[in-house]
C-alpha cells in the first residue's frame, strides 16, 4: 500500500522506500556480508555488466567506521580501509587504540607498557585481513 497525495492507493508499490531500505542493508557491512559484497564486486567486474562495479551500493569501505572494535573481516584490497587496520602484527600505542587494547591485550606482544601488537594473520593474494578500530 502506498499514498498518492495523500490518499492511499492499494497494490501501488513505494520503490523509492524499497531503495532506501536496500541502500541501508547494503550500506551497513553487519548485516550484508563484506565477503559476498566483495564477491559480487568482482563477479560484475568480470561480467561484462555496462555499469562499474564500485556504483554497488555497499562496498564503499568507509562503512567500516560504524563497526564495533574487534570486528575481525577479510577485505579484497592491498591496504586496510578506512575504519580498520591490517592485521599484520603492528605495534599500536595503547592511548590511540584503547578499545582495540581492551579486547587483545599483549597476548599478541608488546614493547613497552604504552604498546600492543595486533595479531599477524596473512591472507590469500589480495586479499588482507582486517580489524575494526571502533573510531
Amino acid at each position: 500500500m502506498s499514498e498518492r497525495m495523500g490518499e492511499r492507493v492499494e497494490g501501488v508499490v513505494d520503490v523509492s522506500a524499497k531503495r532506501r531500505r536496500v541502500t541501508e542493508i547494503l550500506d551497513d557491512p553487519t548485516l550484508f556480508p563484506v565477503v559476498f559484497t566483495s564477491w559480487l564486486k568482482r563477479y560484475l567486474e568480470s561480467s561484462g555488466a555496462t555499469w562499474p562495479a564500485s556504483s554497488i551500493i555497499g562496498t564503499k569501505p568507509a562503512s567500516f567506521r560504524n563497526l564495533p572494535a574487534g570486528v575481525k573481516l577479510e577485505y579484497l584490497g592491498e591496504e586496510a580501509p578506512e575504519g580498520t587496520l591490517a592485521l599484520d602484527g603492528s605495534l599500536l600505542q595503547r592511548s590511540e587504540h584503547p578499545r582495540l587494547f581492551g579486547l587483545l591485550g599483549t597476548r599478541h606482544g608488546s614493547d613497552s607498557d604504552d604498546d600492543f601488537r595486533l595479531p599477524n594473520l596473512p591472507a590469500g593474494s589480495g586479499i588482507i585481513n582486517v580489524v575494526s578500530t571502533g573510531k
